[in-house]
């Protein structure tokens, strides 16, 4: 009765279906897949850890030595959050919202331990 909803949605999951070829519903084996083809990466960088990667990895080994990202004298901007747009949403919805994209949850997670173990691999020590 409901089988025509299920396509609606195809589209979560970006980052598990593209890793994995994942088309329909997405599984452990998804998951396990996805994280085996991100083993098969050079060089994963986490968006919490992309300046430490482009500035000692990336530059150094592409003999970039100027530009926004490569430049020395770049000062870090901080962060400026914005404001929570899900503040006074219920929290089932949000525990059911992250219930569903977990692979996705999963996988980012992953990467950035992957990252880690990588930028460290490579000799950066200010992580």
């Amino acid at each position: 009765e409901f089988s025509w909803r299920q396509k609606i949605y195809a589209a979560e999951n970006l980052n598990t279906r593209w890793l994995s070829g994942a088309v329909d519903e997405i599984t452990t084996e998804h998951v396990n897949i996805a994280k085996c083809r991100l083993q098969l990466f050079d060089l994963v960088i986490a968006d919490t850890l992309y300046t430490q990667a482009t500035k000692q990895i990336l530059c150094p080994l592409n003999n970039w030595i100027s530009g926004k990202h490569c430049s020395n004298d770049e000062k870090e901007v901080e962060h400026k959050s914005k404001s929570d747009k899900l503040e006074g949403t219920t929290p089932h919805f949000i525990g059911a919202w992250i219930e569903r994209l977990r692979p996705s949850f999963e996988i980012y997670d992953y990467a950035r331990l992957l990252s880690l173990k990588q930028l460290k691999q490579h000799g950066v020590k200010d992580l």
